[in-house]
């Protein structure tokens, strides 16, 4: 063996072992995203020089024949791995199914089995010799249609993974931006010396080149590991984020038309694909979510349904200009804020609330008399409990019987019904357990069928009991009526204990 073959031969091997070592460390670090990939990859470019070295190294044709074959279950693994790392690293790994992955690696399947075939058809070579000058390579006589549809197909997945990493580096911060031109020059450097050893463009060269650049892939990929820190910083797509962002996202262009939404815009507006390229204003499904047909930048609140299962959405237009500060595309994004609204609706009630429930204790002490006390309570009542009817019924227990003396909103007819089948209501027991009682809608609630004409006649829904107490115990009970399905919060339970403190006042009076 010449000097210039055990130089060739110990490139290859620095080769191999360079990118074995950096395949090692990928499958040490398999949790983070894409270490499998890139690790398989970088495998099968350390498995191909090490057979390339095998067969320089062989003795005979059958071996350098075998060895020669065997390295296309490298070769042909490289292309398809290095466009899913591609895709992977750059966000679009949404695209990788488990079907298109079997997919990519059909050519590299359907091309080993014409090469180890390739004695029945000579798809791949005519036929094969060694070299008449004693050059250890093994002499290819004539490719065949089997190898050029190796080669457009492998061209093409490598070419499709470098346009990926160009178009991301373009949309990402500098440290991205780095990482993504060292793996575009780790695969560009030996993609252009094979291209240039098939050719023929340069006859001096005895060697295939392309395990021999991988070394100098291996270093532009041992910086992105040591230097720039590939999988210590994983970048994170725009669309990736956009993609998983709770609130709906909706991009128009210039024109008003639909450019791409996220999936939680497609729950949300009940969209698909179909939609796209469409204007704005001929989706008539979602203009109850807009503000107007071509919506201007700003920000808008948007009420869908009624009361009793009303959403509400902040909507927030953002313009996207170009430098002559030109629109070239509007963003849609729908927060839903019906718990905020809720919520602050609440606490306003509830310090409106406070605030009545203040007044009327000081209306209560200035009372001059039973009848001012008991009118000015229900008052009270129905500012603080937001009711639209209330009464006051005074209970017996000697005659155990039950009156109405103070009543505001309720016909005399059904205060009549109701002291004379008081025991019959839920309201009674509160007799035998003095605690709040709450209805939440009196039209239906079963217990109260025998009365349900007389309560439908009345027009309430949902009602609540307070006890009375006075000094001597429980005197009656004062109850506040609402004419829509709306219960009593815990909160307002409040003006019990209140009611039953003004009450042991009036009765020592």
């Amino acid at each position: 063996m010449t000097i210039e073959v055990q130089v060739a031969v110990s490139l290859i091997w620095v080769s191999a072992a360079l990118t074995g070592s950096m395949a090692y460390y990928s499958f040490r670090h398999l949790t983070r995203p894409g270490a499998l990939t890139l690790a398989l990859l970088l495998t099968a470019m350390s498995g191909w020089s090490l057979l390339y070295a095998a067969e320089l190294q062989a003795p005979s044709l059958v071996a350098k024949v075998i060895f020669a074959k065997l390295q296309y279950l490298a070769i042909t693994t490289i292309p398809p791995l290095w466009l899913i790392f591609a895709l992977q690293y750059t966000g679009h790994d949404d695209w990788l199914t488990p079907f298109r992955r079997w997919l990519l690696f059909v050519p590299a399947i359907v091309t080993c089995l014409l090469v180890f075939t390739n004695e029945w058809h000579s798809l791949i070579w005519h036929g094969v010799t060694l070299d008449p000058g004693g050059h250890p390579e093994l002499l290819v006589v004539g490719y065949g249609v089997g190898f050029w549809f190796h080669t457009t197909i492998a061209y093409s997945l490598i070419i499709g993974g470098i346009a990926l990493y160009i178009v991301f580096a373009m949309q990402v911060a500098r440290l991205y931006r780095y990482q993504a031109l060292m793996m575009v020059g780790s695969a560009l450097v030996p993609l252009l010396g094979n291209a240039i050893y098939l050719s023929g463009a340069l006859p001096l060269l005895q060697f295939d080149p392309t395990p021999f650049i991988f070394a100098g892939s291996g270093v532009l990929l041992a910086i992105g590991f040591f230097r720039f820190g590939l999988f210590d910083f994983t970048p994170i797509t725009a669309r990736t984020i956009v993609t998983h962002l709770q609130d709906a996202v909706m991009v128009l262009d210039h024109l008003y038309r639909v450019v791409e939404f996220n999936p939680a815009a497609q729950r949300l507006l009940q969209i698909d694909e179909q939609i796209i390229g469409y204007p704005l204003n001929k989706l008539v499904q979602i203009h109850q979510f807009i503000p107007d047909k071509e919506p201007a930048e700003g920000s808008y609140e948007i009420v869908i349904g009624t009361e009793a299962n009303q959403r509400i959405f902040q909507l927030s237009v953002a313009m996207v200009r170009e430098r002559q500060q030109v629109p070239v595309s509007y963003i849609l994004v729908w927060r839903e804020t019906t718990r905020e609204h809720v919520l602050l609706t609440t606490e306003r009630r509830r310090v409106e609330r406070q605030r009545h429930l203040v007044q009327s204790i000081g209306e209560l002490l200035a009372a001059i008399d039973t009848a001012a006390f008991y009118n000015t309570l229900m008052v009270a009542a129905q500012k603080v409990l937001a009711a639209d009817k209330a009464a006051i019924y005074l209970y017996d227990r000697v005659t155990d019987s039950l009156s109405c003396p103070y009543a505001s909103g309720l016909s005399a007819e059904y205060v009549a019904t109701i002291n004379r089948f008081f025991h019959n209501i839920p309201g009674a027991k509160i007799l035998q357990s003095p605690q709040p009682i709450v209805i939440a809608d009196a039209q239906t609630y079963p217990s109260l069928a025998p009365l349900r004409e007389a309560v439908v006649r009345e027009g309430f829904h949902s009602y609540a009991v307070f006890p009375l107490f006075m000094p001597d115990g429980l005197g009656g009970a004062f109850v506040v009526y609402r004419n829509v399905v709306k219960p009593f919060s815990e909160d307002e339970d409040q003006c019990r204990s209140d009611a039953g403190v003004c009450c042991r006042r009036d009765a020592g009076e």
